[in-house]
């Protein structure tokens, strides 16, 4: 019930962490600048950039505050974190920093191993580091992570750097594309969702047994007419609430109707661009693989 005051309207803007509630099994962070579902991570629990109030009814000087639409933009980063990281960091450590931070250390593996049974039974803790390097490094990684996570569909970073340069967000991975759709057939048809997409599968020894498991073969039927190979096996280890982006996609966008209402959910309508939905593919690819590459570069210890 606080989301009013983390997104009062569309012209003040904000970033959200979100995690997944106490309870939940798995654990992993995601971020938003949009109001988010209440199951994107499972009851998640969000925490904002900025929160905002009235100026009309705050009860504190709002005269050199930023208002925005008629409401009073303040750090949700308190006065005694920020003054403890100034005083461990450097005195031009900003709020941002320290949001960040947040960011990036929650998806450190290492993090996540040691405190995973914590994970499942409480609200996450963060220690801070102890060196200014450590707290920069994570702080950046976080930056760009968040950049990399709100942006993945267009490619255009909006969040940038420490000293505002904006980040070379990856480019849509390269796929190759097997289209046996008749030419006369337009793009609303060649690229149309009906069924669910289907991410092929080949079986494999297990190795010192006589059983065979099924292991991933790079492709994904799209739909009766496409199909997508070359996609590489790391872009499923990047998880954000059970699945990878890519699974995600797979799971959510096909078109449903649900029985007991009636209601048809066909995301084919969501955009007018036809090949929206085929365009996610490989740009869902680029975002587990940068994001493995970040993960990767976080400070151990």
């Amino acid at each position: 019930y606080q989301i009013p005051k983390q997104f009062p309207t569309p012209n003040t803007p904000n970033l959200a962490i979100c995690i997944p509630s106490v309870g939940t099994k798995g654990f992993s962070a995601f971020i938003t600048n949009e109001i988010p579902d209440l199951e994107i991570q499972r009851a998640s629990q969000c925490f904002p950039l900025y929160y905002y109030e009235s100026a009309a009814d705050s009860i504190l000087d709002a005269s050199s505050e930023k208002v925005i639409d008629g409401y009073v933009q303040r750090s949700g980063i308190s006065d005694a974190m920020l003054a403890e990281c100034r005083e461990r960091f450097g005195d031009e450590v900003a709020a941002e920093d320290v949001f960040f931070y947040v960011y990036g250390a929650l998806h450190s593996p290492e993090y996540r191993a040691e405190y995973e049974n914590e994970l499942k039974k409480e609200l996450a803790r963060l220690d801070l580091p102890k060196s200014r390097a450590d707290f920069l490094s994570v702080s950046a990684i976080g930056r760009e992570l968040a950049d990399l996570h709100v942006n993945y569909e267009t490619g255009v970073s909006t969040i940038p750097t420490r000293s505002g340069r904006p980040h070379k967000l990856p480019e849509p991975y390269e796929l190759t594309v097997y289209d046996n759709t008749p030419e006369d057939v337009d793009d609303a048809t060649r690229y149309r969702v009906d069924a669910k997409m289907k991410l092929g599968t080949r079986k494999e020894k297990v190795e010192g047994t006589d059983r065979e498991t099924k292991v991933f073969d790079g492709t994904l039927k799209y739909n009766d007419h496409i199909l997508v190979t070359g996609i590489p096996t790391d872009a499923f280890r990047y998880v954000v609430n059970g699945r990878s982006p890519l699974e995600w996609l797979v799971e959510r966008y096909y078109r449903k109707q649900d029985k007991p209402s009636g209601i048809v959910d066909d995301p084919n309508l969501w955009s007018d661009d036809p090949k929206y939905i085929f365009n996610l593919v490989p740009r869902l690819v680029s975002v587990a693989l940068r994001t493995n590459e970040l993960v990767g570069l976080l400070p151990q210890g």
